[in-house]
């Protein structure tokens, strides 16, 4: 007779257990979408550019807080849509924020 409620108290317990963690990965999933960087453009380079401290390709995608580098007989050029284009010259150094 006592086997049941303890049984059926393992399986609610259990069955909330279950429920919570799933709740809890979905506002985890939430807030990290919510902090996506947001794209701001396309790089295009000549020469020596870097982009965040690692050596930048022409395509590259240019985030919000990203700091692009140029070196000696270098070019970039950033373009930012509809907002215009950014061009860097050689020896230049810039941080770019919305």
């Amino acid at each position: 007779m006592s086997r049941q409620p303890t049984r059926l108290r393992k399986i609610i317990t259990i069955a909330l257990m279950l429920t919570v963690g799933c709740f809890y990965t979905l506002v985890s999933t939430s807030t990290m979408a919510q902090i996506t960087p947001r794209v701001v453009g396309e790089l295009s380079v000549s020469g020596q550019v870097t982009l965040n401290g690692t050596r930048a390709i022409s395509g590259a995608t240019v985030f919000n807080d990203s700091r692009v580098k140029t070196g000696r007989n270098a070019t970039a050029m950033i373009n930012l849509g509809r907002l215009g284009r950014i061009e860097l010259g050689a020896n230049s150094e810039m941080v770019l924020r919305f």
